[in-house]
């Protein structure tokens, strides 16, 4: 899902405590955000909170403070003295880790790799945690990349922007394949896609101004209050785990991650979500569910399988599903929900072969929308005004979200272009969502109703409908976006869509 900026959050600053027990383009793009989160904490660590489960695992704190060396927080337990200055790392001087131990680093030269490496057990829960950004998505300070490699060097899984993308620090969440030592490099993103013919994009300048980080290997907790494991109890509604969303200092409540194993390809499991009585949403706003999977495989945590299919149904009515979409194609679930009500989650397997290490991590949380869509607005004459959102990445950003009846249904959006604007992005998602729409179009109109030169996308399956940098008609002060579906899944109940309009 692409989300309107998320100006309230708090970016953390790590400092880590003692641990108990034994890809992405990553640069300026024009792909526009679609969704407000107001009221919800997307951060597993916001500076501000200090509720004992908003951590990674109960014993990985966080905290604000930037010197390590400076922290009273209690349970903070940093040693800066742990620090990596060896600019001619490889495999064979990597620098031992101690699990639940921060070190520090410095990417003194562009171009350079750090080079780690630590000891695990088959099926241990690692958190790989790079931060080096104080300020989210910096431009002089480092664009991480982390790697893990295992004892033969072979890449097992890799982050550039951690999930959800808050910052372009990295962060992985995995369960070890094997017995034996691990490797984790660090380094910056133009060194990575440069080193391996990577086809993305990084973000200006190449040299950075901030070249220093910190970084974590800790094992995951079981019981962090922010943190739910499917038992295995059963694939019933009556056997679902209970989640509960957490409100942190900061009023707003706190992200929780999902995790399990899947035992099969029919397996199922089923999680109970609660939302709050006083969850509220922001007046023009709804209330929304935003669940997404951490990316599997080498290019993400690890795991040999990715989500399948996943589904949103009321706890009264389980049966009826709200919404649904494919993980395994790329989608993520954001429906609307209503704050006291309980619903059910059903995250399946995607069917395939069984791997050898078929886990998951996936994160949600629950937030205010887009501005929504107001009255009727189904002609050019009655088109809606937008009004423009604060965004780093334009001259104006422009965000919406509605509902589309089945039976032809139009919507119109009016927004005006800033002068010197030169082009328009638009994004918006519908089935990728997990709305039953289908066939869902987007289209950049001027006042008169008429089309702008190749300015139509479609939804699929597998990619949202998108539109990149169309030129501005000449003369053009004001442009529409108009939307519409071409069928709906009568399985699903949803028929909501997001959208979102950048103008450069």
């Amino acid at each position: 899902m692409f989300l309107r900026p998320l100006t309230f959050l708090a970016i953390p600053v790590l400092l880590f405590a003692t641990a108990c027990g034994s890809s992405d383009d990553t640069g300026t793009t024009t792909t526009p955000d679609t969704t407000s989160a107001d009221t919800s904490d997307t951060s597993l660590d916001t500076a501000t909170d200090t509720v004992a489960g908003d951590t990674i695992g109960s014993d990985i704190q966080t905290d604000t403070t930037t010197d390590a060396a400076t922290d009273t927080t209690p349970g903070d337990t940093i040693d800066d003295s742990n620090t990596d200055t060896n600019p001619e790392a490889s495999f064979d001087n990597a620098v031992e880790l101690v699990l639940g131990e921060a070190i520090d680093g410095d990417l003194f030269t562009t171009g350079q790799v750090d080079y780690y490496k630590f000891t695990g057990t088959q099926g241990q829960g690692i958190a790989i945690i790079v931060q080096a950004q104080e300020t989210a998505f910096d431009p002089e300070a480092i664009d991480t990349v982390v790697t893990v490699y295992d004892a033969d060097k072979n890449v097992i899984a890799r982050n550039d922007d951690m999930e959800p993308r808050v910052t372009n620090d990295s962060q992985v969440f995995m369960f070890l394949p094997a017995d034996g030592d691990y490797y984790v490099t660090v380094e910056e993103c133009w060194t990575w896609i440069e080193n391996n013919a990577v086809n993305a994009s990084c973000a200006d300048p190449k040299d950075k101004v901030t070249t220093a980080y910190q970084l974590l290997v800790g094992e995951i907790s079981t019981t962090a209050d922010t943190f739910f494991k499917d038992e295995e109890k059963g694939d019933t509604a009556a056997d679902a785990t209970a989640i509960k969303f957490i409100k942190g200092t900061n009023g707003f409540y706190q992200m929780t991650v999902l995790w399990g194993f899947f035992e099969g390809i029919t397996d199922l499991d089923v999680f109970a979500i609660s939302v709050p009585d006083d969850f509220s949403a922001d007046v023009g706003e709804r209330g929304i569910l935003y669940y997404a999977a951490m990316a599997a495989g080498a290019d993400g945590n690890g795991s040999t399988t990715p989500i399948g299919v996943v589904s949103l149904a009321s706890a009264a009515t389980p049966d009826a599903i709200l919404a649904e979409t494919d993980f395994a194609a790329g989608g993520e679930l954001t429906p609307p929900i209503q704050a006291g009500e309980d619903y059910l989650l059903f995250v399946r397997h995607p069917g395939k072969d069984k791997g050898d290490n078929d886990f998951y991590f996936s994160y949600a949380y629950i937030s205010g929308s887009n501005p929504v869509e107001t009255g009727d607005n189904e002609t050019v004459a009655k088109a809606q005004v937008l009004s423009p959102s604060e965004t780093q990445a334009a001259l104006a950003g422009y965000f919406v979200e509605g509902d589309l009846n089945p039976d032809g249904d139009l919507d119109f959006y009016s927004f005006d272009l800033p002068s010197g604007a030169v082009s328009v992005s638009a994004t918006c998602s519908a089935q990728r969502i997990g709305s039953g729409l289908r066939q869902f179009q987007l289209n950049l109109v001027n006042e008169a109703g008429a089309a702008v030169a190749n300015g139509a996308a479609s939804e699929s399956l597998t990619k949202n409908a998108s539109l990149t940098e169309v030129p501005v008609p000449n003369g053009a002060t004001k442009l529409l976006l108009k939307v519409q579906a071409g069928s709906v899944d009568a399985k699903i109940a949803g028929r909501y869509y997001r959208c979102g309009v950048y103008v450069q």
